[in-house]
């Protein structure tokens, strides 16, 4: 199911990179997530009468191993079990460039490989030069709450394979630490959100599909504002909009913009035949809660032509929207 061209091998937990980000990006803190925007829209100060012009920012260092571009598949012991992981590189990277991690969660039944074909994540990762992880689940199944067996029922450790995988990449190529995302479908979706209530340090962002918040919603307490992503079609029956296996999508979005303060009314940001978004963006900290609703649409990853179960969801390409949704935000 997958083209892996690395080897595979083991893993410890290395301690993470220095904190950085790319030269040519400006941060603009604003407590929580805060948003990147390019040099060229910073404008010059005026100049000061003495000539002490400040020293040039220095490239942040980079100890990774490095990874060529494509696949590489990885396992790290973790509980006493071996867990499973594939890295994708995007074409064009330096091997000493800070570049952000996205963490691409597979449903029930599927693994890391199966989700990399399932989302084809590649075109936009190559586009935005972003690395791409594809973690498999243990019995194709992740601890995301009340979802799904077995992992569930074994109550193994996902949010502590995921922090161990995000160490043990970082050591393979350079991660920039603040700029660590998460998506997922079904299975994955419900996980992004427990890593978003439960790894609020480590996961910038979060893009769900099909997968609502699946664990109660007052075990759920993020540390900082987490800027949030959904897409959801109308017409699910394995994760109804309305509710029934998790929380309904909109005590889902509700949850999301009450914890991170949001004041305003949802506005239209997108619309496209049976897809249309509304996002809230006046939250604390710079983060923002978007949902992206397809009518009519059903379990299926947005922008993919072959659903799972019901109507495909074509109205929008996720993975761009995602990506262009993520670059916005950084850790403080």
């Amino acid at each position: 199911m997958g083209c892996g061209t690395g080897a595979t091998s083991t893993d410890g937990v290395p301690s993470r990179v220095a904190d950085a980000q790319s030269p040519n990006d400006v941060s603009i803190d604003v407590g929580g997530a805060s948003e990147v925007s390019s040099t060229d829209d910073v404008l010059d100060s005026p100049s000061s009468s003495v000539d002490t012009a400040p020293p040039a920012p220095t490239e942040p260092e980079c100890h990774a191993e490095g990874l060529s571009p494509g696949d590489h598949d990885f396992t790290l012991d973790h509980a006493g079990k071996t867990r499973r992981y594939r890295v994708y590189v995007p074409t064009g990277l330096g091997p000493k460039e800070l570049r952000p991690l996205l963490i691409d969660m597979h449903p029930l039944v599927l693994d890391g490989p199966s989700m990399e074909l399932f989302s084809e994540m590649k075109p936009a990762a190559d586009k935005h030069r972003m690395i791409v992880a594809y973690p498999s689940g243990l019995s194709g199944s992740w601890n995301a709450g009340v979802c799904c067996a077995p992992s569930n029922t074994n109550g193994e450790d996902d949010v502590g394979f995921i922090r161990e995988m995000v160490a043990a990449v970082e050591a393979k190529v350079c991660v920039d630490q603040k700029r660590v995302y998460a998506t997922g479908h079904s299975n994955g979706a419900f996980l992004s959100h427990r890593l978003a209530c439960e790894a609020s340090d480590l996961i910038t962002a979060i893009a769900p599909a099909s997968g609502t918040i699946g664990i109660a919603l007052p075990d759920c307490k993020p540390t900082r504002p987490v800027p949030v992503l959904h897409f959801h079609g109308t017409a699910d029956p394995l994760v109804p909009y309305g509710g029934g296996n998790g929380a309904s999508v909109a005590d889902t979005i509700t949850f999301w913009a009450t914890h991170d303060g949001c004041t305003d009314a949802p506005v239209q940001t997108y619309k496209k035949g049976a897809v249309h978004c509304e996002a809230r963006t006046k939250c604390a900290g710079g983060s923002q809660v978007e949902l992206c609703t397809a009518d009519g649409g059903g379990h299926c990853w947005p922008g993919s032509a072959t659903c799972p179960v019901g109507a495909p969801i074509t109205d929008i390409d996720g993975d761009e929207y995602m990506m262009t949704f993520f670059e916005r935000f950084r850790l403080p």
